[in-house]
């Protein structure tokens, strides 16, 4: 990574503090969705052992049995995948690191504005063209 690029290091920060900051919400939302697909399940294994089914119907909801089956795997390993990452986020906000980096974030913007507007104000010669007009402190 080049230093000389703000833009690039804040990027990188800012996708940081996003890591952080959504883990804990998509796992809430990955176990909402784990839960529907084992309630759909359930509701599907109740249907075999209650309902009177001829052998269409019986394969019918294998079918749907299967892709949900399918649907809830993937959920399962991605929640163990987040498990995976906020046991190394969790720590980004024990320590601190997280409003450090929200701060960190702030001040290359302040840099940034700075390199901006910067100005001279000189020394001794007054009539340099760097030296903006308006400025009480350069004429």
């Amino acid at each position: 990574m080049k230093f000389d690029n703000t833009k690039d290091v804040k990027q990188v920060l800012e996708q940081m503090y996003d890591l952080v900051m959504s883990v804990a919400t998509e796992e809430n939302k990955l176990l909402e969705e784990l839960k529907f697909k084992e309630d759909i399940q359930q509701d599907l294994l109740h249907e075999i052992e209650l309902a009177p089914l001829n052998a269409i119907e019986l394969v019918r909801i294998a079918i749907k049995l299967k892709k949900v089956r399918k649907e809830r795997r993937k959920v399962k390993d991605t929640l163990e995948f987040i498990k995976v990452i906020k046991n190394y986020t969790r720590r980004f906000i024990k320590i601190g690191i997280l409003s450090e980096t929200s701060q960190i974030m702030k001040n290359i913007d302040t840099y940034n504005e700075k390199l901006k507007n910067r100005q001279y104000i000189p020394r001794v010669l007054k009539d340099l063209k760097c030296v903006k007009k308006d400025n009480k402190g350069g004429n």
